[in-house]
């Protein structure tokens, strides 16, 4: 009996020990490729606009946009900058995989077509570990997003990269 306590206490302390080093990536992403007319293309309109991708394995996806105001040229604009929320896309239990050039990928889906019509899908490639030749050189971190809404047809398809790679984040 004093044998089963003291497993059982071990295998405790090792689950715990391993859910707290749940490893995060993270990358600044500054290039952008958003379709003109959308609702994303919307933030970047007198504004400057960074973004990062935050991944966790098994657990989300997260991509967010922070915009901060540009004053137009020959306007008096305040000194205080107008504060925005971050615009945040996020989807739970993305599948980690490898694809055929060796690179990493992580790729995420929220459907809710059939409750409201909207539709999130986030791929992160990390080209860092591909091996194919190639005769452009690929960005460090790529990442695609997918988004449609309730009353659209087709999926607004976004491409953001960085030369940066995903870096482990604690």
């Amino acid at each position: 009996m004093k044998n089963v306590i003291v497993n059982l206490a071990i295998a405790l302390v090792g689950f715990s020990a391993q859910a707290s080093m749940i490893e995060s990536y993270h990358a600044d992403l500054n290039q952008f490729q958003i379709q003109p007319g959308t609702e994303l293309s919307k933030i970047f309109v007198n504004s400057t606009v960074s973004a990062a991708v935050q991944v966790t394995p098994m657990l989300d996806i997260s991509v967010s946009f922070f915009r901060s105001y540009k004053c137009p040229k020959g306007l008096f604009c305040p000194a205080i900058a107008i504060a925005y929320e971050p615009v945040t896309y996020t989807v739970e239990k993305p599948v980690r995989y490898v694809g055929n050039c060796k690179e990493l990928i992580f790729e995420g889906e929220v459907d809710q077509r059939r409750v409201d019509g909207s539709r999130t899908k986030i791929t992160v490639i990390d080209n860092t570990t591909n091996i194919c030749k190639t005769y452009v050189a690929l960005p460090a971190t790529q990442v695609v997003l997918e988004l449609q809404g309730p009353r659209s047809e087709v999926a607004e398809r976004h491409v953001l990269s960085s030369d940066e790679h995903l870096r482990q984040s604690m």
